[in-house]
């Protein structure tokens, strides 16, 4: 059956491009237990019960009700069937498993690439015309399917239930973020990094780090004609990846900008070259970013009034 995923639906970030990542090494990401000493370097996170989960869900304004229809044996992973909600009394369907340690977890779904498109095989054969999307935190795996049939209203959908799911998934993990901005001629832009790390230690005593980066590009237009510029491209230089791609040129209200997102597995850092080039109707500008201070979600108010999103 055809399968429809989404990797990101809340972010308005529609882009046409590829990433050449570099990504840590993995010897970076393990470390051999020789002392006790040697663990005191790092702390290491505590799993998640059930309970917990369900909290943080609630604080975020989200209902789990048990969903009766479903029957979890038909889910097992690993020999953890997952506990079954619907959101909200609506129809989309949530299915939380708990699994013992963040090791077991990282056998089901491996989040070298985004956690968001990591399904794991149980769920392979989803029936047409849903949505499905997947989430980690720690030992936790959240995988959610949506019946688009019964959503009417998409951006009234993203706004009340997925944007809070995401920032659900974002408490759990204790989600960090570092905001890049230069201005040039034309461009004013931004670069968001949202980032977690986990360490752990395998049933072998290795230690383990856990960890994940979203990097999220916009640029707003500020040169004449705004309305006249087509063919938007960019490509991207980071201390750890980089990439292009063909940024859709869109409007909000007075501002007219583009975006784009690509995430790794590697640790973001806050020095080092944040080289964004952008080109466009012949012309050619490269903005070198700094980290700068944001506001408590994130976003960047700019002097027009536009928000960049968080």
């Amino acid at each position: 059956m055809k399968k429809i995923f989404i990797t990101m639906l809340v972010l308005a970030f529609i882009v046409s491009g590829c990433s050449n990542q570099r990504t840590q090494n993995e010897n970076l990401s393990k470390v051999d237990p020789v002392s006790e000493s040697l663990d005191s370097r790092f702390q290491y996170e505590q799993p998640f019960t059930l309970d917990e989960v369900k909290l943080a869900f609630q604080e975020a304004g989200l209902t789990l009700i048990d969903e009766k229809a479903v029957e979890p044996a038909n889910y097992v992973i690993n020999t953890v069937a997952p506990a079954v909600f619907s959101i909200n009394d609506s129809d989309q369907t949530i299915y939380i498993y708990v699994f013992d340690d963040i090791s077991e977890r990282k056998q089901v779904v491996w989040t070298g690439e985004n956690p968001a498109t990591s399904l794991p095989p149980t769920f392979e054969a989803v029936p047409d015309g849903y949505l499905t999307n997947s989430y980690t935190a720690r030992n936790v795996l959240i995988v959610d399917l949506l019946d688009l049939s019964a959503v009417k209203n998409i951006p009234s959908y993203e706004r009340q239930v997925l944007e809070n799911l995401e920032n659900t998934v974002d408490f759990l993990n204790n989600s960090q973020q570092i905001v890049f901005m230069a201005q040039s001629r034309n461009w004013d832009a931004q670069y968001l990094v949202k980032y977690y790390q986990h360490w752990f230690k395998d049933s072998a005593g290795v230690t383990h780090a856990d960890q994940y980066s979203i990097g999220k590009w916009s640029a707003r237009y500020t040169g004449p004609n705004p309305e006249s510029v087509q063919a938007v491209k960019y490509s991207y230089e980071t201390p750890t990846r980089s990439g292009s791609g063909n940024g859709i040129y869109k409007k909000d209200e007075n501002c007219y900008y583009f975006n784009g997102q690509e995430g790794s597995s590697s640790y973001p850092v806050d020095n080092g070259s944040h080289a964004l080039t952008i080109t466009w109707d012949g012309q050619e500008e490269t903005l070198d970013l700094k980290p700068v201070r944001t506001n408590r979600d994130g976003s960047r108010v700019r002097s027009t009034g536009c928000v960049f999103p968080g």
